[in-house]
């Protein structure tokens, strides 16, 4: 795996779903950006944002792990609360 030195920008390959209002049809601009320094606000992070659009939301990739484990562990603890 090679280090990430630069943005690196895709387009989703699904539009949003009805739910999305304005954004509804828009496939999402997804862009992941390099820690940029030391600092604690240059961490590397992710930013999404409907195409066409300038409205970015930005989300820490730690943050974003954070919740996927948390997301997983919630699943796992109704699993078997279910049993």
């Amino acid at each position: 795996m090679t280090t990430l030195n630069r943005p690196v920008r895709r387009l989703s390959r699904y539009p949003l779903g009805p739910s999305f209002g304005h954004d509804r049809g828009k496939k999402l601009a997804v862009t992941l950006h390099p820690a940029v320094g030391e600092a604690f606000e240059s961490r590397e992070r992710l930013e999404l944002r409907p195409q066409g659009t300038q409205r970015p939301e930005n989300l820490l990739l730690e943050d974003i792990y954070r919740y996927a484990i948390s997301c997983r562990v919630t699943a796992e603890r109704l699993k078997k609360s279910r049993k």
